[in-house]
């Protein structure tokens, strides 16, 4: 059938544990469905992934460009960024149900904490550049934030006070 069925919440399917990125959420979506990219007919795969922005030196200052339409598989809704944080500080662990975050370190360094179904992996960032994608489903947090440290993420969703998409 051309019709596919809205899986809500996410399908996990769990691969080869032999790489980090062994975790792939797939939602179904149906032809009528309210996706904003068009994607005929066909499942949406998210993945997690670790990569760095190019940062440009040549003109006495550094410039880190960051095109969404390479990196950010989701429409931006919200910004937002953290720093300052004290020594031994760390951000909760948690995943959400709905929401896909793109973390950039932007300064400093820390230590990004992911499971993505088979244990915690801990991911040294350094800025400018290092940047993860988390989609939905996929436990993260923060730790080990040098003092200089500043984290901006891209949200696919507005702030909810409730943190109903929290688990």
């Amino acid at each position: 059938s051309k019709n596919l069925i809205r899986t809500l919440p996410a399908k996990v399917i769990a691969r080869s544990a032999a790489t980090w990125q062994s975790l792939t959420v797939i939602m179904r979506i149906d032809r009528h469905g309210s996706h904003s990219s068009p994607r005929d007919d066909k499942c949406m795969e998210k993945q997690f992934k670790k990569f760095e922005l190019k940062t440009f030196e040549d003109r006495g200052y550094k410039l880190t460009p960051m095109e969404f339409k390479d990196v950010v598989p989701f429409e931006v809704k919200r910004v937002y960024y953290f720093q300052d944080a004290g020594a031994g500080v760390q951000t909760g662990e948690h995943i959400h149900k709905v929401e896909e975050e793109v973390f950039v370190q932007m300064r400093g360094s820390s230590t990004a904490i992911i499971d993505q179904g088979s244990g915690k992996e801990e991911m040294e960032m350094q800025g400018p550049g290092d940047a993860i994608y988390v989609p939905n489903f996929v436990w993260h947090g923060f730790k080990n934030m040098s003092p200089d440290c500043v984290i901006l993420a891209l949200s696919s969703t507005n702030y909810n006070s409730t943190r109903e998409d929290y688990v």
